[in-house]
């Protein structure tokens, strides 16, 4: 079975927001319930969980509990801040997209924002930051994620009241994307 996963992050590639700050603002808000015994910085889904989160369709099956200590595939929150910019990426994800012709920026994109350079459009060769790409709902990058494990890409979205919130940690935008990951 293929799992997905519910990334939210800030939009500032530079913002390093510290987990204690998000723990306690993600308890105090609901979307977050106890630590898991066992999985760094990870958690339950929260009281309020699915108000901040809203689920597409008429009946998603989503599971908040574990069936046995072993169980992964159940619906539950890690966050993960990192020293160096991270890209997350589906391995079929499309490249991003160039600011300025909206076009796709082609290979060697993963290389370049890793190094930091400018990632010049193979279409109308502007040369932009990594931030200012055009990253859809499949890809982003950098140094503070909060993953919501066992969301089938498409299938919930955080609600704006919640990406607001989450403003309050590092004065930035945040934003969202999925990852496929196999099951």
């Amino acid at each position: 079975m293929n799992q997905g996963i519910l990334i939210l992050h800030p939009e500032n590639i530079d913002s390093y927001a510290g987990v204690q700050q998000a723990t306690q603002l993600l308890l105090h808000d609901g979307l977050i319930g106890s630590a898991i015994d066992g999985m760094q910085n990870s958690y339950s889904a929260g009281g309020n969980f699915l108000q901040l989160i809203t689920f597409m369709g008429c009946s998603p099956h989503i599971r908040f509990e574990p069936e046995d200590e072993r169980d992964k595939a159940y619906c539950y929150i890690t966050l993960t801040a990192c020293e160096t910019l991270q890209i997350r990426v589906s391995e079929h994800a499309r490249p991003p997209r160039c600011c300025a012709c909206k076009k796709p920026v082609g290979k060697g994109w993963k290389t370049a924002v890793l190094q930091g350079e400018l990632i010049t459009c193979p279409h109308c060769h502007h040369q932009q930051q990594p931030d200012q790409l055009s990253w859809r709902n499949d890809s982003g990058m950098g140094r503070f994620f909060i993953e919501i494990h066992n969301i089938f890409p498409g299938e919930a979205q955080p609600v704006p009241r919640l990406m607001q919130q989450l403003q309050s940690i590092d004065a930035h935008p945040w934003r969202y994307f999925y990852l496929h990951s196999p099951g």
